[in-house]
């Protein structure tokens, strides 16, 4: 079925944007047509409805039937939802390390357990050691000038260790294979386990933590409502267009005005609030 509807157009004066959206809103029955709003709160409310939405979507997989919402006002459920996307973003850092670590790990598999540290006390020993990998027919080819020990060959590379002797024609030699040299980790192949698990037990700990706000997700919610009723009023408030009527000997008066469309049968209504309001209002058929 179709509704007859009139085109509104409704003038007011400049400052009294927010009290008249006000009344409108609680009248409920104009629909004013879109407008382009902007300004610093209007940004700061979509931030806020942002990082509702993140923290909803974060607890919604982890809600069960069975728990009992908490009741929250909005400024409770934007604090929960803080705490829920600081422990997600926590988690998404520790998740990129354990990545990284995981592959450090791989990278030295096999080489054994391996510790850069006690590398480093036995050079201020005056024992320099380093690793290489390089292709076994170049590795055969070294000469003598450069003191190996092999750790471990295949059909295609070799594995060692080369330990600096001193010997005429070392410092050569040792430059013309610097590309197979093996980096060393900055941290133990036992320590890298040992981080490896430190932080899969911090994702656990962090995955029980949002689990736990499982009975926030109905406040949240609400939350996102609340503020997206706010974001409505701020668009319609700031982008409201204005105009600056002179007048001989007087100063300048700012009004406002915006259009809107409302049913026939409500237009009595409207135009009885515009009277009590001083609200300027022009009424007419819709335009196709």
């Amino acid at each position: 079925m179709i509704v007859p509807m009139k085109k509104v157009s409704l003038i007011i004066m400049g400052d009294k944007k927010s009290e008249t959206l006000r009344k409108l809103r609680k009248l409920g029955i104009l629909h004013i047509e879109s407008v382009e709003g902007s300004g610093k709160k209007l940004e700061e409310l979509k931030e806020r409805v942002s990082l509702l939405e993140s923290a909803l979507f974060s607890v919604s997989d982890k809600k069960n039937k069975k728990v009992k919402q908490k009741s929250l006002d909005a400024e409770k459920a934007y604090a929960v939802s803080r705490e829920i996307v600081a422990l997600c973003e926590e988690k998404k850092q520790l998740l990129a390390e354990r990545i990284s670590l995981t592959a450090e790990l791989e990278r030295l598999s096999g080489w054994g357990e391996l510790d850069p540290e006690k590398l480093a006390a036995l050079a201020e020993k005056g024992i320099d050691i380093a690793l290489y990998e390089m292709p076994k027919a170049e590795y055969e080819n070294l000469g003598e000038n450069v003191r190996t020990l092999s750790l471990q060959k295949t059909k295609a590379t070799v594995k060692f260790v080369l330990i600096r002797s001193g010997l005429d024609g070392e410092d050569e030699a040792v430059e013309s294979i610097k590309a197979f040299r093996f980096e060393m980790p900055q941290k133990s192949t036992a320590e890298i386990k040992q981080c490896i698990g430190s932080t899969n037990n911090r994702i656990s700990g962090i995955d029980e933590e949002i689990s736990s706000f499982a009975d926030c997700a109905d406040g949240i919610k609400k939350a996102i409502k609340a503020c997206e009723k706010e974001i409505e009023f701020e668009v319609y408030a700031t982008g409201m267009a204005n105009e600056k009527l002179s007048a001989d000997g007087k100063a300048d008066v700012s009004v406002a005005y915006f259009t809107g469309y409302v049913e026939e049968e409500n237009l009595e209504s409207l135009k009885q609030a515009a009277k009590e309001n001083n609200w300027g209002l022009i009424a007419e058929d819709p335009t196709q």
